[in-house]
């Protein structure tokens, strides 16, 4: 059984260590952008939603995911407006390489569905590259829909 855990400063430090390379490198991807472009939108990011670089910064959550007293993840999600009503939305969900393909993420999820109850909020959006399988298939069995498609051809 996961739970999910309030970030310590000693474990958002770890996860700052490698979130913005990681965001970077995937934005870089799905844009077609240089490495160092895709870095700065990435601290750009990170910036905006976290000024002060703590994990309590105003309207934004970041969990441990633990696992039998091992973290085995990190989830942030944020509240934010969105068509004229506050709205969780999901910045980052990561479960470590070993413990992958073995329904943590989908779990992950669920609880953040109660966190997300509590907190008096109907929805919970996110953002998902298109050469993330894995991940689109999780969320689409979650009962997640897709509300937009980004497409983009090369020529």
């Amino acid at each position: 059984m996961i739970r999910l855990k309030k970030m310590n400063e000693g474990e958002f430090a770890v996860y700052m260590q490698d979130a913005v390379q990681s965001l970077a490198d995937e934005l870089s991807r799905a844009h077609d952008l240089p490495p160092a472009g895709g870095l700065e939108m990435a601290r750009a990011s990170f910036d905006s939603l976290l000024p002060e670089g703590r994990p309590d910064a105003k309207n934004q959550f970041l969990y441990s995911i633990v696992n039998d007293e091992f973290q085995i993840g990190v989830l942030w999600f944020g509240v934010r407006r969105e068509s004229g009503r506050d709205e969780a939305y999901v910045w980052d969900l990561l479960i470590y390489p070993p413990y992958r393909g073995k329904g943590f993420g989908k779990l992950a999820m669920l609880e953040l569905e109660k966190i997300v109850r509590e907190l008096g909020l109907a929805s919970i959006s996110l953002n998902v590259f298109g050469h993330n399988e894995r991940a689109r298939h999780m969320y689409v069995s979650l009962g997640y829909k897709t509300v937009a498609i980004r497409m983009r051809k090369f020529i």
